[in-house]
């Protein structure tokens, strides 16, 4: 395969790739959202359109790799952004390139927050069963600076 050949498969995948990370980024957006209404049914949808996103970026991804080992004879080089420039001298893959690795920050630290919201609302919901549960344990800082009740966790029964 001549180098034009090589520059338009990568380009074509990196494209499919930054495609398929703008959707995810929308879908951890949506699950935002839905964590924020509590909006369990629509959670429950866009939690399954999450994964077919991320299910996608993994067969795209396998696909670059193959084609990076197809070119170099090995998985994936110590620096895939200097095959690209080596590869591409108008720095069009590499571009892209960033851009693909600005969007995945960004998804990531999107799924980071969102995290948060469900370990903050997990927080909430343990505390409120508490107090149904009549043991309103007082609230401490643990030596990890965490929220901890206090009380110890049992197990209600074994398997």
């Amino acid at each position: 395969m001549d180098t034009g050949a090589w520059v338009r498969a990568f380009a074509s995948l990196i494209q499919d790739q930054i495609a398929a990370t703008r959707a995810l980024a929308n879908r951890l957006e949506d699950e935002s959202q839905a964590l924020l209404q509590r909006d369990l049914g629509r959670l429950d949808a866009v939690t399954a359109d999450k994964q077919r996103c991320i299910e996608a970026l993994e067969r795209i991804e396998s696909e670059r790799r193959s084609l990076v080992s197809a070119l170099t004879g090995r998985p994936e080089p110590a620096d895939f952004l200097a095959l690209l420039r080596q590869t591409d001298s108008s720095g069009r893959l590499a571009a892209y390139w960033e851009e693909l690795v600005r969007l995945l920050e960004s998804c990531r630290e999107r799924n980071v927050q969102n995290g948060r919201l469900v370990a903050l609302r997990r927080a909430h919901l343990l505390r409120s069963l508490a107090i149904l549960q009549g043991s309103p344990a007082a609230i401490t800082y643990g030596p990890a600076g965490l929220a901890s009740s206090g009380a110890r966790q049992r197990n209600l029964a074994r398997v």
